[in-house]
């Protein structure tokens, strides 16, 4: 048999086409063999030929669309963590309404007029839950945490047993 009754031959049913996997043998040409379902190339130096699987016009990923409610809901809740992403910029924006409370003059007068490298730090006189630091030459009141001190050692809120106020009164 020639290699071209071989391959009219081997041509399979359209629902064959589909289904079946298996290659053309490789006795043909390609352009003899090639057929809807099924291709295969040969090399010029008659290694064995290579087959590959076209594309059948089925698609083997089914996927379904999501409900209305579901695309509703999805909707809605992108808007509001929209807006609230929108809200948290607008509130934290350089120049926002900050208020800094200075400290007594006393303190001011200590704190240098030009910031160095790391801010310097000094105790409130009147409370011992509040720290000051210097900016330009200005002291302003850092307050600590509920159930925290001023510690003027380390210059940091800490403890209150590891603090020692010295004249400085506590919080009421």
């Amino acid at each position: 048999m020639s290699p071209q009754t071989t391959a009219a031959r081997f041509s399979p049913s359209p629902r064959a086409q589909t289904e079946s996997t298996t290659a053309v043998p490789t006795t043909a040409t390609a352009s003899q063999t090639a057929t809807a379902g099924i291709s295969q190339s040969a090399n010029v130096s008659g290694e064995a030929a290579v087959s590959s699987l076209f594309y059948s016009g089925k698609s083997s990923i089914r996927c379904s669309l999501p409900s209305p409610f579901v695309v509703r809901h999805w909707l809605k809740m992108k808007a509001v963590a929209l807006f609230l992403v929108l809200a948290l910029c607008v509130a934290s924006r350089p120049g926002a309404a900050q208020v800094f409370t200075p400290c007594p003059y006393e303190v001011s007068v200590k704190c240098p007029a030009v910031d160095g490298d790391f801010p310097t730090f000094f105790a409130h006189p009147d409370d011992c839950s509040k720290g000051c630091e210097c900016s330009k030459g200005i002291a302003l009141e850092v307050q600590c945490q509920f159930g925290l001190l001023w510690d003027d050692t380390v210059s940091v809120c800490n403890w209150a047993y590891q603090v020692d106020c010295g004249s400085r009164p506590l919080p009421s």
